[in-house]
């Protein structure tokens, strides 16, 4: 049974909330992390995703990476960010840190894009340590009406050659009995 209230020691609660929601977001969007865990990459930027009418918005948050150092695959299903974050050099006054927060190192994140996009037109942008890619929709294909020949277009049946002439179907014919 899960629990409805947090336990104060433990957070537990929170714990499970968390990985759920993530469990939403990775049904989604896909893998948070494209293949590793933060602890095998060192380094996951956290990601928003806006939906409008016209596109989705993601912004990723990368503060202190060079935008030189990103690099954005994108695939038939999948749009792909990684890069590295490199660890700042700053030392302690004694040497000893009390408390890392910060994170570094290789990353990578992979989001499945839904078939209704339009990948040509993928764009990017990195302003103050956000990263934000658009990805427009693809604009809706609307039905047509096929026209529906009567007999007289020999040419597009299967094992069948186009005629020279596309003139009366006697011809075709003609041309068919060795005439």
């Amino acid at each position: 049974m899960r629990m409805v209230l947090p336990a104060r020691s433990t957070g537990r609660f929170i714990n499970e909330l968390t990985s759920d929601m993530n469990a939403i977001v990775e049904s989604l969007f896909g893998d948070e992390t494209g293949g590793g865990s933060a602890r095998e990459t060192g380094f996951t930027p956290r990601m928003d995703v806006d939906e409008t009418e016209t596109a989705f918005h993601l912004s990723f948050d990368l503060p202190g990476v060079d935008p030189d150092e990103i690099e954005i695959k994108l695939d038939e299903q999948s749009l792909t960010i990684q890069g590295h974050r490199k660890q700042t050099a700053v030392e302690s006054d004694n040497g000893k840190y009390r408390r890392v927060e910060r994170t570094f190192g290789e990353y990578r994140r992979t989001i499945q894009l839904p078939k209704t996009v339009d990948k040509d037109a993928i764009e990017a942008d990195y302003t103050d340590g956000v990263l934000t890619v658009v990805v427009p929709k693809a604009s809706p294909v609307e039905a047509r009406k096929v026209k529906i020949h009567r007999g007289q277009r020999n040419d597009i049946l299967p094992g069948s050659q186009p005629s020279q002439d596309a003139g009366s179907t006697e011809e075709t014919a003609a041309d068919a009995a060795g005439e």
